[in-house]
């Protein structure tokens, strides 16, 4: 099984995963990492880890960041450089995190998973356009 990590600035994730718990209901294997104001790094990085050990039933595992090259992306990425159950996105919104919470199945592989995901996000973001009067 997979298990999401959804890590961001301040509350990012924990509001993130309560949106997606809305529109899907409870999420398994899901866990949020919060990275308030004054958290040091090497914390941040202990809380990654004991999220993935809570998740006992899983043997790989997403990070989902909310910026790239934000503390909570490089920390994830360390890790990711250090250990192949991790793989990190980054730039999450709710389209992602829900297809990637709903997708998962037992044998999913990864790197399929994580490529639909993308593609469904990307749809998602678009630009509303006013219909021009004339």
């Amino acid at each position: 099984m997979i298990g999401l990590i959804v890590a961001g600035h301040g509350e990012f994730a924990r509001g993130l995963a309560d949106t997606v718990r809305m529109l899907a209901g409870e999420l398994e294997h899901v866990v949020c990492v919060d990275f308030p104001a004054g958290m040091a790094g090497e914390e941040l990085e202990q809380h990654l880890l004991t999220a993935a050990d809570f998740m006992s039933a899983c043997n790989r595992f997403v990070i989902l960041t909310d910026l790239p090259g934000g503390t909570p992306f490089r920390i994830a990425a360390g890790l990711a450089l250090r250990d192949d159950r991790f793989r990190v996105l980054t730039g999450t919104n709710v389209p992602l995190l829900l297809q990637l919470a709903l997708s998962r199945t037992g044998d999913a592989c990864v790197d399929e998973l994580i490529a639909s995901a993308l593609a469904e996000a990307r749809q998602a973001v678009m630009v509303f356009e006013v219909p021009k009067p004339w």
